[in-house]
């Protein structure tokens, strides 16, 4: 038979023994033996109990689901036709007598005679309503949180705004009045604190924005983009010294453009930021059938900060010594999941990092060959 799940049992499937009768019947599982016609042949206690009037000899999709015949979606058909054990983890029913639907998780297990003979199937379903309904209030609850961050960081803008202009006119007078040192520190100090607030009110708002809102799914000319963010950083490249290849082997990509721009410039600014002071810094932009990348040859991510690289409001940034919040490899995680991809990490303590990360593989448009080109 192979890889092929069988069990190889006649007598005892069609009237299970008193002992794996007792067995079952002790499982918080709905267990259920139905024959290759969906006849109903056995069911435990938990089956029985949630079922009442419900009797070995009923066909099963007449019982629970009310239908003339075999239902659209058996789980239990696709097991014993492809021969093999199979689940749903999330299973609609809608049962007789029972107005709204039951969540349930099933298995279903084909078995057979000792000649391979199909007889039925078992079939196991555990009620995850609860489970089902928890996910629904913890997704309410995110999304409240979610507009809760939106709201308060909103809110905060209108007084910085404030702080900001008193702040230009005690500057402008004072200077006009005298030269006062500590004054002028202490007028440093409370701009550079508002400039911070302003910053992180703004990652705030660009975070829920990204959890709450709808992406704007268009067909992008990646490399386009790439090219001409790279442009933008011409500047700060040549500063330090940075040498930048592209090596894209995908052309067109269905995303959404400022999202995915929004990727690019997060892990571009983060790479330049964190390996300012590489020598002979080297960065790769790329792509193949399989993911996109950002790599370099600097310092490396420390071993006690790669499980936390995804993490908002990462204490990382702080330990490390830049001036940020920690929020730029979130944003990056976010917007990667949004589109439904992965997104991971691999580095070394002084050997580079690369970030990799992957669109849904039906929505990207491969084209493979182009050769590496050098931007630096």
């Amino acid at each position: 038979m192979g890889t092929m799940e069988t069990l190889v049992i006649r007598e005892q499937f069609y009237n299970p023994p008193i002992l794996l009768q007792m067995i079952l019947d002790g499982l918080d599982a709905g267990v259920m033996f139905i024959d290759t016609e969906y006849k109903i042949l056995y069911m435990n206690k938990e089956k029985r109990d949630k079922n009442p009037g419900v009797k070995p000899g009923m066909k099963c999709f007449v019982v629970f689901e009310e239908y003339g015949m075999r239902c659209p979606f058996c789980i239990a058909h696709s097991a014993m036709e492809a021969r093999t054990v199979l689940s749903n983890e999330d299973y609609v029913s809608i049962q007789k007598g029972v107005e709204t639907p039951v969540h349930l998780r099933i298995t279903v297990i084909p078995v057979y005679d000792e000649h391979e003979a199909l007889l039925g199937a078992i079939e196991i379903a555990y009620d995850v309503e609860n489970f089902y309904q928890t996910n629904i209030r913890l997704e309410r609850l995110n999304k409240e949180y979610e507009h809760v961050i939106y709201a308060l960081s909103h809110d905060l803008r209108a007084p910085l705004v404030s702080i900001e202009g008193f702040l230009a006119k005690l500057e402008r007078g004072h200077h006009v009045k005298e030269n006062d040192e500590i004054a002028d520190h202490c007028l440093h100090r409370i701009r550079v604190n508002v400039r911070m607030m302003n910053n992180l009110v703004k990652v705030l708002l660009d975070t829920s924005r990204i959890s709450t809102g709808k992406l704007e799914i268009q067909e992008v000319d990646i490399q386009y983009l790439i090219k001409n963010l790279i442009e933008q950083y011409t500047g700060k490249i040549n500063k330090i010294g940075a040498h930048v290849t592209l090596a894209l082997g995908v052309k067109m990509c269905k995303c959404d453009r400022i999202r995915v721009q929004q990727v690019f410039t997060n892990l571009i600014e983060n790479t330049l930021e964190h390996c300012k002071r590489t020598e002979n810094l080297t960065i790769e932009i790329g792509s193949d059938d399989t993911a996109f990348w950002v790599k370099d040859n600097g310092p490396g991510i420390p071993e006690r900060f790669k499980s936390r690289i995804f993490e908002a409001f990462t204490q990382a940034a702080v330990e490390s010594g830049h001036n940020h919040f920690g929020m730029g490899m979130n944003i990056v995680y976010k917007i990667i999941q949004k589109h439904g991809g992965k997104v991971w990490i691999e580095s070394r303590e002084g050997e580079g990092t690369s970030v990799f990360f992957t669109f849904e593989p039906s929505k990207r448009n491969r084209i493979s060959g182009t050769q590496p080109v050098d931007l630096s």
